[in-house]
């Protein structure tokens, strides 16, 4: 899969902020990661913040730290109210589908981590209910540009 056909198949759907001309412009790929342990899919990191009042924010806010998906999986009170419902519907859900779930996921590589573009919800809900998943994780490894994605700056900070 080239940038192009993941940018068919992903844009419409994703929230976050991207700037794909300037995307374009690098030399980026896309590639594939297949997650099946628990600790892998903890360690995704998501587009999801927190400030240090336990209040969500995003990557405009300086006193925001983003979360990977165990830190998301772990605050659910902290969340507004539909995503809290949002998550608990899913993790139901998911709880009683009876076998492996599979997700696919888009994401932007991050040193050797993954960031969620798409899909946050399905995976922080996945991980809550303890099932069984395998994750597919179709990432862009890209420029750790934040005029690209801006949350790569904020974890870019918080990696070190």
């Amino acid at each position: 899969m080239d940038l192009v056909e993941f940018r068919e198949l992903f844009a419409e759907s994703m929230r976050v902020w991207i700037d794909w001309d300037r995307l374009a412009l690098s030399d980026a790929t896309v590639g594939l990661q297949v997650i099946s342990q628990r600790e892998q899919h903890g360690d995704l990191l998501t587009v999801w913040y927190m400030t240090a009042d336990r209040t969500p924010g995003d990557w405009r806010d300086g006193q925001a730290v983003p979360m990977t998906v165990a830190e998301a999986a772990s605050t659910p009170t902290a969340w507004p109210p539909e995503r809290r419902e949002r998550l608990k519907t899913l993790a139901h859900s998911f709880g009683g589908s009876g076998g492996q779930l599979v997700l696919a996921v888009p994401a932007y590589r991050v040193d050797d981590r993954q960031l969620l573009l798409d899909g946050s919800h399905r995976t922080v809900a996945a991980f809550s209910s303890g099932v069984s998943v395998r994750i597919l994780v179709l990432s862009i490894d890209g420029p750790m540009d934040p005029l690209v994605l801006p949350d790569l700056e904020k974890w870019a900070q918080r990696l070190g």
